[in-house]
């Protein structure tokens, strides 16, 4: 190969190199980095000081409110820590406007980047914090959450926020979030006098990698020595029917569900699964809940309890996991606990071993025949990874906190796509083919000279 033709090679390589580069780069985006305002100003009453000082224990109350920003440098992104949620939310930045999605924890993606931002809303609210971003990769603590599932793969019936994470151990870590299934969470009561917890509650899901939004129904929080005092509190018909509605809209393939004996004993534990057991029954019949037959019915495949002691299976949550960083889905369920900060002078803690185990499953009901290992999806069709970077539709407004309600359309995040790392493979595709055929052409050029 003569001097000319190493050159042009030579060349060919440099620019496959930085072509490889340069995807590398849309794939590892850059971290977005927070932008403060400079100036805040408000149609409203109240100090805006509190919208940026990251403490959830302050807040900006409005009927009806407006907020305008202006930034020094054009922003990408605004996140929302609500206390009440209003009727409605949206932003306008330039000539556009977006509905903001009715969470408690919402973000949405400014699709032209702008240093004027105005958030409106309807009905009263109460705005904890509100960040705004560069473009680029949000921190891991940005919670771009999904509406609730259309289809669950894994159904949860937790009683109270943090039962999830004492009780399933390491379901969530290890289904939604190393195999990157649907796992859909929905509770029994809300916290309805203590907010404090309903922030620890999305923190907790979403540092265990559940990314679509919980159910949290309007039943109180009530304490309960005893079944028969649960059911004297709560109304168990109407429990029974909301668990009916929620199998029979997500169709999960697995549900899981606490102790029959309530864990430790506690009433409204009790009740939640004594419950449950008829609900997924109910379910599957037609006669029974017609309110929510416009659902179809649905007959669960495999419905697992804590602690059940016929058909059980001991989960390994120890194994390291790839999402995490290396971390087992033990220690993933004890991050979500800790994010669960008003719970934690308690004697409660995730446990794998002793009365209150969270590895041990039982299969109280199956259509598939009972389990060889510890797998709850065992003799199950093998189910298809969500979708980590699709846009979400803004849902339909809830009561706060949020509760069931459908969710419909939320903006795209900023989050790294996987198909970016298709450009790679394409790049590097063509470029090898076009050395390829290079090479070739000055090879045929040197025997015809």
């Amino acid at each position: 190969m003569n001097t000319f033709s190493k050159k042009i090679l030579a060349i060919l390589w440099v620019a496959i190199i930085a072509m490889i580069g340069f995807c590398g780069n849309v794939v590892a985006q850059e971290p977005a980095q927070e932008v403060l305002p400079q100036q805040i100003e408000t149609l409203s009453t109240g100090s805006t000081e509190s919208l940026t000082d990251h403490s959830r224990a302050t807040k900006f109350t409005a009927q009806d409110g407006q907020l305008s920003f202006t930034f020094p440098e054009n922003v990408a992104g605004i996140y929302l820590e609500w206390e009440k949620v209003p009727t409605s939310s949206s932003i306008l930045y330039g000539k556009q406007s977006k509905t903001m999605p009715q969470f408690l924890h919402q973000y949405l993606s400014i699709d032209t980047p702008s240093n004027q931002i105005q958030l409106e809303w309807t009905g009263q609210g109460s705005l904890c914090d509100v960040y705004f971003f560069t473009e680029g990769a949000l921190p891991d603590w940005v919670q771009a959450w999904q509406p609730s599932c259309e289809k669950a793969d894994f159904l949860l019936f937790p009683t109270h926020a943090d039962d999830e994470h004492l009780w399933f151990g390491g379901v969530m870590p290890f289904y939604a979030g190393e195999k990157d299934l649907a796992v859909q969470v929905a509770y029994m009561v809300q916290h309805q006098n203590e907010p404090y917890r309903w922030h620890e509650q999305l923190d907790g899901l979403w540092t265990v990698g559940v990314e679509h939004y919980p159910i949290i129904p309007q039943f109180p929080d009530a304490y309960c020595e005893t079944l028969e005092q649960a059911k004297q509190i709560y109304n168990q018909q109407e429990i029974i029917a909301y668990q009916v509605e929620q199998i029979r809209r997500f169709k999960p393939n697995v549900i899981v569900g606490q102790d029959v004996h309530g864990e430790y004993g506690h009433g409204a534990h009790q009740l939640n699964t004594d419950s449950l057991i008829q609900a997924v029954v109910m379910a599957a019949d037609a006669s029974q809940f017609p309110e929510s037959l416009s659902l179809g019915t649905w007959d669960t495949p495999k419905t697992y309890l804590h602690l059940y002691p016929e058909n059980q299976i001991v989960m390994d949550w120890n194994q390291p996991l790839e999402r995490f960083g290396g971390k087992t889905a033990f220690e993933m369920a004890q991050m979500g606990y800790a994010c669960h900060t008003s719970q934690q002078g308690y004697w409660f803690a995730v446990k794998q071993s002793g009365s209150y185990d969270c590895r041990k499953f039982g299969l109280w009901r199956s259509t598939v025949g009972q389990d060889t290992e510890p797998d709850m999806l065992q003799n199950l069709p093998t189910p298809t990874p969500v979708p980590t970077a699709t846009p979400t539709p803004t849902p339909s407004p809830t009561a706060t906190p949020n509760t069931a309600e459908d969710s419909s359309s939320i903006e795209e995040s900023s989050t790294p796509s996987k198909k970016n790392g298709v450009v790679i493979i394409i790049g590097l595709a063509i470029g090898i083919a076009i050395v390829l055929i290079l090479k070739n052409t000055i090879k045929k050029g040197r025997e015809e000279s």
